[in-house]
């Protein structure tokens, strides 16, 4: 018999016995990171503003951390609820999470909702960077759901620093469109 596409059911643990090379993870992490910004300046080429990188490079992230969610949803609920302070208390909102991210994206990408997805993202950070913050000092050593199975980086200070910039960028960006108005 055919095994299901869907292994992990929604109420089990993932199996993350299989041994991870955490430099080759690193290195593949740079990497995408490193596509994330130069993808972000060469969009912006020609009518380079801060505001119009942040931009780019926000909706850039969330899109590519969404997509990298959808490909290992079922791991990615559970993993969230490892640390996430909503995921921990909503089982489904592991589900939604990429979306979350999908729709922060696109706002992104195309200048929608400003002030909103800023908030929305401010908050979205927050809470993340506040959960992260307590499982990384009560010492727990589970991987980062963050770019569910494409990159298995364990839960760690460059998931914290993730967070704070996401949400130093949507604070920036707040202090931007207020000053601007």
């Amino acid at each position: 018999m055919e095994p299901e596409l869907n292994e992990v059911p929604f109420d089990e643990e993932p199996d993350h016995s299989e041994h991870v090379d955490e430099a080759r993870e690193y290195r593949k992490f740079a990497l995408l990171a490193s596509g994330v910004v130069v993808l972000t300046t060469l969009l912006t080429l020609g009518h380079f503003t801060i505001s119009g990188w942040i931009e780019y490079f926000m909706g850039i992230t969330f899109l590519v951390f969404a997509t990298a969610k959808f490909f290992d949803i079922e791991n990615v609920a559970y993993g969230l609820r490892e640390y996430d302070l909503v995921a921990k208390r909503f089982n489904w909102y592991g589900w939604i999470y990429p979306f979350i991210e999908l729709f922060l994206g696109i706002s992104y990408i195309f200048g929608l909702w400003p002030i909103g997805r800023n908030f929305a993202t401010l908050v979205f950070a927050t809470i993340g960077l506040i959960g992260v913050k307590q499982t990384l000092g009560r010492g727990a050593k589970i991987r980062c759901a963050c770019l569910g199975s494409l990159i298995k980086l364990p839960l760690s200070k460059l998931t914290l620093y993730e967070n704070g910039v996401m949400g130093a960028m949507a604070l920036i960006m707040i202090i931007i469109e207020i000053v601007q108005k």
